[in-house]
């Protein structure tokens, strides 16, 4: 089997939390710092305190969607309306 590359369980548990937030997702600041507590080269392989604050990042409550564009509260015209025509300035 040939690896292409892979990186250790520390290293993908940093990067799940870049991918989260970036999903926009909100990771407190308490399991950051838990997370960036470990050290780089003796934890980089801790299986165990990587699978402990996976399980964390996996309890947080999900993010309730973005409500659609008409609840925004941004106007949007109405089917009625010539989108060219309406417009509405803040």
């Amino acid at each position: 089997m040939i690896f292409a590359g892979w990186d250790t369980p520390l290293a993908l548990l940093q990067m799940e939390v870049v991918q989260r937030e970036y999903e926009g997702h909100r990771v407190p600041e308490d399991l950051k710092e838990r997370i960036t507590a470990l050290d780089g080269e003796r934890d980089a392989m801790n299986f165990e305190a990587a699978n402990t604050l996976y399980g964390a990042l996996d309890e947080l409550p999900k993010d309730p969607p973005a409500p659609p564009p008409h609840l925004s509260g941004r106007p949007t015209a109405t089917s009625t309306e010539d989108p060219r025509t309406s417009v509405h300035l803040p």
